[in-house]
């Protein structure tokens, strides 16, 4: 059987403080590469897993973050996440 594979926008700035995370890449290099480019936005195509997966890491390093603005980029893109994860839990 097939997973379902969601497909979650970013943009280009919030993919590349992403991508630009050791411990992020580290443990979801994988899931960051299924993408598709478009323009100014990357659309993540992740199952329901690989989804809550990076949200989880994503808070993790939003509570770890070393400077303010690092701290308030992640914390926008886990709440991002989070939306679309419980957006998509909903039904």
């Amino acid at each position: 059987m097939k997973l379902k594979r969601y497909s979650i926008t970013l943009d280009s700035r919030d993919y590349g403080m992403l991508k630009n995370n050791f411990l992020i890449t580290t443990c979801c290099g994988s899931i960051l590469k299924k993408i598709i480019m478009k323009d100014n936005e990357v659309r993540l195509l992740l199952t329901k897993d690989e989804l809550k997966e990076l949200t989880g890491f994503v808070a993790a390093e939003a509570n770890h973050a070393t400077s303010k603005t690092e701290e308030e980029g992640l914390d926008e893109i886990f709440e991002h996440l989070e939306a679309t994860l419980y957006s998509l839990e909903r039904g």
